[in-house]
């Protein structure tokens, strides 16, 4: 027998499992450049959904959007910059709380992105393994413990370790 309570608003039931379990965080995941980046990028993912993170699709439904980035070529970043602009708009106006950007522009620009980019919540370094997992931290304990558009990692860009397929 599933218990329900109205909810506060008196919108809709809500079951009691809700009331006790926290809210899976709800991703959508935008990976730009090359093909380490989509490797570190999957690999971040699974990360996410192992601690039980939802993926989305659409960033309509999201409540975390993650912009994984490129900074080598001039195209890349401009590309870079676009992508992390219209991300913005759902952080802006829709269901979007955190906007991230993470990967290789946001380690090499990492003391102007803040300045350049105010919407983005939190900036991330390449997705090494100790990145990655800092970014799931972040993603599941809500960010308190950083102030925004924060650069959590110092690692360099020869540090972060490369699966090969």
């Amino acid at each position: 027998m599933r218990c329900c309570w109205p909810s506060r608003s008196g919108k809709r039931a809500v079951n009691k499992e809700e009331r006790i379990r926290p809210r899976r965080p709800r991703i959508h995941f935008i990976s730009l450049g090359c093909p380490k980046n989509l490797v570190d990028s999957e690999r971040a993912l699974a990360r996410l959904v192992a601690r039980g993170a939802l993926i989305c699709a659409d960033p309509a439904d999201a409540d975390t959007i993650i912009v994984s980035t490129c900074g080598f070529i001039e195209p890349a970043k401009t590309e870079a910059i676009d992508v992390i602009l219209v991300a913005s708009r759902y952080r802006m106006e829709g269901a979007c709380r955190k906007l991230l950007v993470a990967g290789c522009l946001s380690q090499r620009y990492a003391e102007e992105l803040p300045t350049l980019l105010p919407e983005v919540d939190h900036i991330f370094g390449v997705l090494d393994e100790r990145e990655t997992k800092r970014l799931a931290d972040y993603v599941f304990k809500g960010g308190a413990d950083h102030g925004p558009a924060a650069l959590v990692s110092s690692s360099g860009l020869h540090e972060a370790p490369r699966l090969l397929l």
